[in-house]
């Protein structure tokens, strides 16, 4: 079996990508022979091998099942037989890479087209989300260029960009000065910004594995000494911590099991996804976010979720690499 690793990425998670497949790959078990496609912060494709970069295209006629590639001596074509996309953030978890790779005709591990486009954006994923009675922060989205009319929004507030992820551009604001702020620092990172109240609480997340079977990941609560999980809180910052098991209730564990599958099912997610709730003071949950290609170092929340139900890292990386639908 040929495994084509896609990584790197336009978006600002572009090195948070690069940590994922760099675990991945040290995790693969060694028969399995892979190559990597490098997507350039600035759009480039090459293949990388033995840090040496070679341009590279994805073929989309359907017979070539793969990519052709230069070394110096014109266009190769490799085929392959499976392909993971490794990426965080726009172009990338999105469903723009997943529609190429569906053109191309290689089989893809984790979610198709649809399920990354919903997932990728906070406000279609939340109004999809409240049509089956789950509730989600109530928000409101503008492009740039709008006027931002906050009202019935009640402070403290969440400024995110629509579809940036690993905390990146978020800001919690107490009033309009902070207000503002927050919406030019999101605006830097995205065009359309979401704008939410806080949900006073605890946040927790669920990882989910639909492969020859379904498993359910346990659930782990974000224990942050800052404002709130930021990027420095999620990747710098050891005071930070992740309770797994979650504290919560048994009737809360319950519930957040039901609604992350029947969001994961709802999105037509396929293969993988960690889920992200906020529980309130009266044990009222409310959907967050889903991560349709979750961190996947050996440290990441989502493997470790799993971990905690008897599947390693080890054995997650060989069932997603081995899986035949």
């Amino acid at each position: 079996m040929h495994l084509l690793i896609i990584t790197g990425g336009e978006s600002s998670e572009h090195n948070i990508a690069l940590k994922s497949s760099q675990s991945f790959i040290n995790t693969l078990d060694k028969n399995i022979n892979y190559s990597v496609a490098y997507v350039s912060e600035s759009g480039d494709w090459f293949l990388k091998e033995n840090d040496q970069l070679y341009p590279l295209y994805i073929s989309l006629n359907k017979k070539d099942h793969g990519y052709f590639v230069d070394k110096g001596d014109g266009y190769h074509l490799v085929k392959c037989d499976k392909a993971i996309i490794i990426m965080h953030g726009l172009m990338g978890e999105d469903g723009s890479v997943q529609g190429l790779i569906k053109l191309s005709g290689i089989p893809l591990i984790g979610c198709s087209i649809l399920a990354s486009a919903i997932g990728i954006d906070k406000d279609i994923a939340h109004r999809l989300a409240n049509t089956i009675g789950i509730k989600t922060a109530k928000s409101k989205c503008f492009k740039k260029g709008e006027n931002i009319d906050i009202a019935n929004l009640k402070f403290p507030l969440f400024i995110k960009p629509l579809t940036g992820g690993s905390s990146i551009g978020i800001s919690k604001a107490y009033n309009f000065n902070d207000l503002l702020k927050a919406v030019n620092l999101a605006f830097e990172y995205d065009d359309e910004v979401i704008i939410e109240e806080n949900v006073e609480g605890r946040e927790v997340g669920v990882a989910i594995l639909s492969l020859d079977k379904l498993y359910m990941g346990e659930i782990d609560e974000i224990v942050s000494n800052h404002d709130f999980f930021d990027f420095k809180a999620k990747y710098q910052d050891s005071g930070s911590k992740i309770n797994l098991p979650a504290k919560i209730s048994l009737k809360c564990r319950n519930t957040i099991y039901e609604q992350a599958l029947a969001l994961f099912r709802l999105f037509k997610c396929e293969h993988f996804a960690r889920l992200d709730f906020f529980i309130d003071q009266d044990e009222n949950i409310y959907f967050n976010e889903i991560n349709t290609i979750p961190g996947l170092t050996d440290h990441s929340r989502f493997p470790n979720m799993l971990k905690s139900i008897g599947i390693s890292f080890e054995e997650l990386v060989r069932k997603l690499v081995t899986y035949e639908k």
